[in-house]
């Protein structure tokens, strides 16, 4: 999309990329990662990242919440990631601000036992999304979730849900 071009890491927990970078330093904006439960074969990949409240609206995963904008993610709606296997493209279909407090659905869901499972996120992701997109997505497809909080301190979070276009 052109507004985040950041390396991912991944640790064998979920605590280590928050507060240090990609050379094991320690850094308060620390580096986006995938989820430790995640493997990359997975039909859902959960990315964290930092929204920075200082100095820059550029850093980290900071210009997602631009997503929420129905133009700007007009403008945005593709990203890639490159993998170890090679580059891979997305499509975003959902953009929403929850808070995980008061919400009960899990969008870091990695795994779908059935067609149903998979459909009922889906439906969720839309159900929350704050902008429209008309893509279809398959029981199929591979799944990416990023996200960002939103408020220093609390539990709101800013999710993108994106399928691989193959």
């Amino acid at each position: 999309s052109g507004l985040i071009s950041l390396p991912i890491m991944q640790a064998d927990e979920n605590q280590y990329y928050l507060n240090h970078n990609l050379n094991k330093e320690n850094d308060m904006c620390g580096e986006p990662f995938i989820d430790a439960a995640n493997s990359l074969t997975d039909q859902n990949i959960t990315i964290y990242g930092h929204t920075v409240f200082q100095d820059s609206n550029d850093l980290m995963f900071t210009p997602l919440k631009k997503l929420l904008d129905q133009q700007t993610f007009d403008q945005n709606q593709r990203f890639y990631i490159e993998w170890a296997d090679g580059i891979r493209t997305y499509q975003i279909f959902a953009v929403c601000d929850i808070d995980y407090a008061e919400d009960s659905w899990n969008y870091t869901q990695n795994i779908f036992q059935t067609d149903k499972n998979f459909y009922t996120y889906v439906h969720a992701a839309r159900k929350h999304s704050s902008v429209t997109a008309d893509i279809d997505v398959a029981a199929t497809d591979q799944l990416v979730t990023l996200q960002t909080c939103t408020e220093l301190s609390s539990t709101k979070r800013t999710i993108i849900v994106a399928k691989e276009i193959k």
